[in-house]
Parts: structure tokens; C-alpha cells; sequence
């Protein structure tokens, strides 16, 4: 149990210490923080469960180091994949800070030469369906639904110091 309660506490650090080290860092590898982040308390969780007071079995200590492991990459992959270089939410966040977005706005930010590609059809395909985003004649609109996310998203980025992600 005291592994468990530990790794609980230690994983509230490791988001405020992903927080503060992502705030400092200047470079475009997120992922290398993420992990030396989850490195740094690591450490200071095994120094913690042997130092501290209590009953310390081995299944206890390794019990705490997988929930500790399992909270960081549930952590790590959302703020990751859908924050820091998730494509549809940086789709999102350029349509409510730009307004509509048109297939030559996508050519100007995502470097496309031939009009849209494959991927990007199917990433707007999928904001569609999904009621993010409307299309019409004067591009993609954003829609309540994806105006919370794009929101959440920019919340996020400028709380990680990341700028515009994806």
C-alpha cells in the first residue's frame, strides 16, 4: 500500500515537473523532457520508499513503480500525441485563431505543393464527421464542439510554454 500512496503522490510532482521543465525548455524534443522528467522522480521515489517509515516489501516497492509508470504514460501520451504534436488539434487551434480556414491556408502553413494530401483529406474528413469543424465555400468553420478543444489545447500549450504544437 505504501508503494501505491507514494507513486499516487510522485506522479502529482512529475506534472509539475514536466510543467516546469517544459516551461524552460527551448527545443522541439517534448518526449526527451517527458522522460527525463519521469527519470528525475523515479529516482526520487525509490530514495523516498526506502528512506521513509513502514513496512517496505519488494512487491510493494515495484507495485508503486508501475502505477507510477502506467499514471506517466497515460500522462505522456495524451499531453504528447494530442497537445504538443497532435495534427488535428493544431488544425483546430489555427481555425479559431485564424477564422476560416481555406485548402490554400492549408498549402501557406503546412508546406502542401500540389493542394491537400491524403493525410490531411483524411484528418478534415475526420474534424467533419466528428462535428469539430464545418466545411463550406469559404473553407472550414469552426463549431462549438471543436472551439472547447481548440481552447483546452491553447490552454495547455501556453501553459507548457510550447507555442502552436503539432
Amino acid at each position: 500500500m505504501k508503494g501505491l500512496v507514494l507513486s499516487l503522490g510522485f506522479f502529482i510532482f512529475l506534472v509539475f515537473l514536466t510543467v516546469f521543465m517544459l516551461r524552460r525548455y527551448r527545443g522541439k524534443k517534448y518526449l526527451r523532457v517527458f522522460l527525463l522528467a519521469f527519470a528525475i522522480t523515479l529516482g526520487i521515489y525509490t530514495l523516498v520508499y526506502n528512506f521513509s517509515p513502514g513496512p517496505g516489501a519488494a512487491v510493494d516497492f515495484w507495485n508503486g513503480i508501475l502505477f507510477l509508470f502506467l499514471l506517466f504514460h497515460c500522462f505522456a501520451d495524451v499531453s504528447y500525441t494530442t497537445v504538443l504534436t497532435g495534427f488535428s488539434t493544431n488544425l483546430l487551434v489555427h481555425i479559431a485563431k485564424r477564422g476560416p480556414l481555406s485548402t490554400r491556408d492549408m498549402e501557406d502553413i503546412y508546406g502542401l505543393t500540389q493542394g491537400r494530401d491524403p493525410v490531411t483529406d483524411w484528418r478534415m474528413d475526420h474534424l467533419v464527421r466528428g462535428k469539430y469543424v464545418l466545411s463550406s465555400r469559404d473553407g472550414y468553420q469552426m463549431l462549438p464542439k471543436g472551439s472547447s478543444v481548440a481552447r483546452l489545447a491553447e490552454f495547455l500549450q501556453r501553459l507548457f510554454n510550447t507555442g502552436d504544437g503539432g
